[in-house]
């Protein structure tokens, strides 16, 4: 549901990113504050209400991302060494400092330098990620029908419609879903901006599909994993009841409960988990971006950007990594994030609704042209834009 409905919202948004993005030097920068400002009649004070905001949701996002990242380097680690550690010990430490000067090297150096580590790191995390779990699927066909027999059963059985348990389903599944995929929050607009397009209607299609792999495909495989690995039915195996709250451990335990064997177990956990912790790296290195491309609504001095990214990256991820040093978990930042992400959504999807027609317009134009004719935003959708004019499609 969350990314059926995801893959419209992420099309809409996107779309408008680059529909109102600015140009800054050589690079792109625009999103929520920008399109949203000029939507509601260019008046600056939504800009930078919006801008800030988004900033706030950006970096109270850091350190629970800096949170998972640091456990699953945490599990590579055991697993190599062969050895649990605990979270106070050196090893705990070292990690942590390199997490700190990794992320600063990379973020500190400015938005190029991100991309060029994404484009690197996203499609070689999804292809170990989906490999893994396509191989471990494949392994156990036999127990595919026992995951569909038990979702379905499970989702429309009388006890689960008339006792609440769908309903819970269905929120933490949109909840969780939104937090992957971020349509309709306005965080992917940051991204979707800063693309270089010859239309804007071809990244809202680009951020369609991102949106259909991350929710679509990338969460079910986890869910496959874990349903078909059953660890609740072997209770004295794994302690279910104490265990199900770490989702981490629940999913790394089902995967290697499908694993033939013993052999592969620590192969597959190392794999499974330095994918899972590139996922949190690009998340969390993409939340200080996006909060520094929103933060130019409000400043474009450098010394501004320089000291938003220092904020993000020296001291919203050291909380993160303390935390985890000082063994506490982070079940009050989930409830403020999930908050914040409600505030972000609701005043993004108004705006979207309404700039909706600039959107489907701009479709009805790339349709007609296939892509293909150079689009000149008062000719063609009829609205002045800050990119998209004459002079664009002359160069």
């Amino acid at each position: 549901v969350a990314g059926t409905f995801g893959m419209a919202t992420g099309f809409v948004e996107a779309t408008l990113a680059q529909l109102f993005k600015e140009k800054k030097e050589s690079e792109f920068v625009g999103g929520l504050p920008f399109y949203g400002m000029r939507i509601l009649g260019s008046r600056r004070w939504i800009g930078v209400t919006l801008a800030a905001l988004f900033i706030t949701y950006a970096l109270l996002n850091v350190p629970s991302q800096t949170f998972h990242l640091f456990t699953a380097l945490g599990s590579v680690a055991s697993t190599i060494a062969g050895t649990p550690y605990g979270r106070t010990s050196p090893v705990y430490f070292v990690i942590g400092a390199l997490l700190i000067v990794s992320v600063a090297a990379l973020v500190l150096g400015g938005l190029k330098r991100v991309i060029r580590f994404t484009d690197l790191c996203v499609p070689f995390m999804a292809v170990l990620y989906c490999g893994v779990v396509f191989v471990l699927v494949v392994v156990n066909w036999r127990l595919v029908p026992y995951f569909f027999a038990s979702v379905f059963a499970g989702a429309f059985a009388p006890e689960a419609i008339f006792g609440g348990a769908f309903g819970v389903a269905l929120q933490q599944g949109i909840k969780r879903g939104l937090m992957v995929n971020e349509a309709g929050q306005g965080t992917i607009t940051m991204a979707a901006a800063a693309a270089d397009n010859r239309h804007p209607v071809e990244q809202g299609l680009v951020q369609s599909m991102g949106v259909f792999f991350d929710t679509v495909i990338i969460c079910s495989m986890a869910g496959f994993v874990t349903v078909m690995a059953r660890l609740w039915t072997v209770p004295d195996a794994f302690a279910w009841e104490a265990k199900k709250a770490d989702k981490l451990l629940v999913f790394m335990s089902s995967a290697r409960h499908l694993v033939p064997g013993t052999s592969f177990d620590a192969t597959v956990q190392v794999l499974l988990s330095v994918s899972y912790a590139l996922f949190a790296f690009t998340t969390l290195i993409g939340m200080i971006v996006f909060a520094e491309i929103s933060a130019n609504m409000l400043s474009r001095e450098r010394r501004f950007i320089l000291g938003l990214r220092a904020v993000g990256a020296l001291v919203f991820v050291p909380f993160g990594v303390l935390t985890v040093l000082a063994d506490l978990q982070l079940g009050n930042i989930w409830y403020v994030t999930d908050l914040v992400n409600i505030l972000v959504a609701s005043a993004n999807v108004p705006i979207i609704l309404i700039g909706g027609k600039h959107v489907f317009a701009a479709l009805r134009h790339y349709e007609r042209t296939g892509g293909k004719e150079g689009f000149v935003s008062v000719r063609d959708i009829g609205i002045e834009t800050p990119y998209w004019t004459g002079e664009r499609t002359k160069g």
